[in-house]
Order: C-alpha cells, then sequence, then structure tokens
C-alpha cells in the first residue's frame, strides 16, 4: 500500500481492492442481507397500511358529502315544487273568488230570482194599503212605587234566581 497525502484517495484505493478475499468477504456480505428481512421492510408495511386507511377514511368521507349535497338538493328540488303548487292554488283560489263575486252581482240575483224561481217585480197593481182606524197613542203609566221598593224587588227575585 502507497502512502498518499490525500487520504480520500486512500481510502477509494481499499474500497475498490480487487483482491479475491475481499470480493469473497463482500459478495458474501450482501447475499446475507438479500436473505435477512431488514426494518424498513415493516415500516414500508405499515407505512402503506397507513395510507390505505388514510385513502379509505378520505374516499368514505367525500361520498358522504356527495350524499348530503344529493338530499340537499333533492329537499330544494321539493320546496320548488310546493311553492309552485302553492302559487298555483293561490291563482286559482283569486280565480273562484272573482267567480264567486261575480255570480252574486245583484243583475245575476236577480235574473235567477225570475227565471229559476218565477219571482216577478212588483207593480202597483200588487200593492195593497191598509188603513188603520186608530190614532197610534203612547201611554206612560206613573208607577206609584217609589225606587227603594223597585230595589228591593230586583234584589228578592235575584236571590230566587241564585237560590233556586
Amino acid at each position: 500500500m502507497k502512502v498518499h497525502d490525500n487520504t480520500a484517495f486512500a481510502l477509494e484505493e481499499r474500497e475498490y481492492s480487487t483482491t479475491p478475499a475481499n470480493i469473497n468477504a463482500s459478495s458474501n456480505q450482501n447475499i446475507s442481507n438479500r436473505n435477512r428481512p431488514n426494518g424498513n421492510y415493516k415500516s414500508k408495511k405499515h407505512t402503506n397500511l397507513g395510507i390505505t386507511i388514510c385513502a379509505l377514511v378520505v374516499t368514505i368521507l367525500l361520498f358522504v358529502m356527495i350524499y348530503g349535497k344529493v338530499q340537499v338538493s333533492a329537499l330544494y328540488t321539493q320546496i320548488s315544487q310546493e311553492k309552485q303548487a302553492v302559487e298555483i292554488l293561490e291563482s286559482e283560489n283569486v280565480r273562484m273568488q272573482s267567480e264567486i263575486e261575480g255570480n252574486m252581482s245583484l243583475k245575476n240575483v236577480e235574473s235567477y230570482a225570475e227565471d229559476v224561481l218565477g219571482l216577478k217585480k212588483l207593480d202597483k197593481s200588487q200593492i195593497v194599503y191598509i188603513q188603520i182606524q186608530n190614532e197610534d197613542v203612547v201611554q206612560v203609566v206613573d208607577s206609584e212605587e217609589n225606587i227603594f221598593v223597585s230595589i228591593k224587588e230586583k234584589f228578592n227575585s235575584i236571590i230566587e234566581y241564585l237560590l233556586g
């Protein structure tokens, strides 16, 4: 072995030496490392399982959110349909109210009375006047009782009503 001023160069020479003992030892070491499971394999397995679980959870949450949006959209559609039905019913109500008002006009009532019921307007010949022989007279009766007697009678009538 040569002694060099540069130690990095010396290190490279030692690693790349082509002696058969060094080649045999390094190849045996490589073969034994391939057969033996290393710690990185378990770590990668756990990492893959964690990533798979996270992806599954994210996918489920995504589907739940989409399902919720679909349900909200369906409810908004139903609300819109019900509002349209209410508007149609309100317009029908207005139409019927105007129809009722039109049917209840004085002209329609008169025509119904004449055509269906057979009633006619009064003629002057149908009017009969009656005369009363006596004049209208109003008589005021003076009561001889004083106010205290009438209060007593009212009080007695109230007690009779309550008792019996």
